[in-house]
């Protein structure tokens, strides 16, 4: 249950993503994991919206030893896409 609404939060951020960019529907599908340049860019638009890197930066520099589990557990989000984001913003290796 748990698991859906992070994933709904995600195909929504994704959604916006799409539409921010300009994305026409004609060129994307509703899969997250189709590997296109427009796919890719919605999926950084949506890591970044749920993930912002000021609050990730600063989440980190307050709780230092924090894992990636439990940043995505206080961020409400994958592992898969917080370990992708701490490569994205350079936080971790």
């Amino acid at each position: 249950k748990e698991d859906n609404l992070i994933r709904q939060k995600f195909a929504v951020a994704h959604g916006l993503g799409h539409l921010f960019r300009g994305h026409t529907k004609e060129k994307y599908t509703c899969s997250t994991f189709v590997g296109n340049q427009e796919e890719a860019e919605a999926n950084r638009f949506a890591g970044e919206i749920l993930i912002p890197k000021s609050v990730l930066t600063f989440t980190i520099y307050i709780k230092s030893s924090i894992p990636s589990s439990k940043l995505a557990e206080y961020f409400d989000v994958s592992n898969e896409a917080m370990r992708y984001m701490l490569q994205k913003y350079k936080l971790r290796p």
